[in-house]
């Protein structure tokens, strides 16, 4: 069965006009009608003026300097210990001491050449970090074979490179082998200091 849209309107007409009737219909017709009274809108109160939020200072600290120093210097090897201090000694000065596993290479004289280019970079990174320091030590391990074909990694080699010469140092101008011929230097390994020659 199909409704003409003439129809549907005359229905919808007739059930919703005698509602209208009755919306409209004065307050003293119906007994429970509420007389409506015109009502000002709210005044608008204003806002209060929005506060500032502050803002966390990023301070960063003379340590944090230093770690950022050595973890943005690239590297051959890999630290394993990052250790950065205040001298106990001369205070306002920081001490760096790093334990770097040695990268292998093809021989003994390009891994003892790698060792010396990490420490110059890091040393580099870290005297140009704008902190006053009293030393940087840094300790290299590697695996080595002993007489009867074991391995195991140890300790080869331990350089320290005190301000007093550190910050002297035209970085530009020094590589490895320069560095480490300035530094304080303890050959563990015997095999090693071989390799140094």
């Amino acid at each position: 069965m199909k409704i003409s849209s003439d129809l549907a309107v005359g229905i919808v007409v007739s059930l919703v006009a005698p509602l209208l009737l009755l919306a409209c219909a004065s307050p003293a017709a119906t007994a429970t009608s509420v007389p409506v009274t015109a009502t000002p809108p709210p005044s608008a109160t204003p806002l209060p003026a929005p506060t500032a939020v502050p803002t966390p200072s990023a301070t960063v600290t003379s340590e944090d300097k230093l770690r950022q120093a050595v973890h943005r210097t690239p590297l051959l090897g890999k630290i394993d210990r990052l250790q950065v201090f205040p001298s106990a000694g001369q205070p306002g000065l920081w001490i760096v001491d790093i334990h770097e596993q040695i990268a292998d290479n093809l021989t003994d004289s390009m891994v003892a050449n790698g060792a010396l280019m990490d420490f110059a970079a890091i040393s580099k990174s870290v005297y140009q970090a704008g902190v006053p320091l009293q030393w940087v030590a840094w300790t290299g391990s590697f695996s080595m074979q002993d007489q009867y074909g074991r391995t195991r990694v140890e300790d080869v080699l331990v350089l320290k490179l005190p301000a007093d010469r550190g910050n002297t140092i035209a970085w530009q101008n020094l590589d490895g082998h320069g560095v480490y011929d300035l530094a304080d230097h303890i050959v563990v390994a015997p095999a090693f200091a071989q390799a140094l020659r």
